[in-house]
C-alpha cells in the first residue's frame, strides 16, 4: 500500500522527486530544491494527499558535501491519517 502511494506520486509529479525511501513505515521523498514549494502546495491541496499539517521543519548540516544542507519537512494528513517526510538538499550559497 505504501509503495503504491509513492509510485502514484512518482507518476503525478515525476520531475520534482529525485527518489523515495521508507524508514520505520514512513515515506521519505527527496525533492529537487527548485521544486520544493510547488511540491508542498501539491501535497497540501490535492484531494489524494491532503497533507495540511506541517509538524516541524529541521535541517542537517553535512560540511563535507557540495550540497551541504538537508532541509527536512514532516507533514501530516489528518484526512488520511498519514505522515510523510520531505527532504531537499541545498548548497551553502542557496
Amino acid at each position: 500500500m505504501k509503495h503504491t502511494f509513492a509510485n502514484y506520486l512518482l507518476l503525478a509529479i515525476p520531475k520534482w522527486i529525485e527518489h523515495y525511501t521508507f524508514k520505520k513505515g514512513e515515506c521519505i521523498l527527496y525533492i529537487h530544491s527548485t521544486f520544493l514549494f510547488p511540491c508542498m502546495r501539491y501535497l497540501r491541496d490535492h484531494t489524494n494527499t491532503q497533507y495540511k499539517a506541517l509538524m516541524d521543519i529541521t535541517a542537517v548540516d553535512y560540511p563535507s558535501r557540495a550540497m551541504r544542507f538537508e532541509v527536512v519537512y514532516n507533514l501530516l494528513s489528518i484526512q488520511y491519517n498519514a505522515r510523510i517526510r520531505i527532504k531537499a538538499t541545498l548548497a551553502e550559497t542557496t
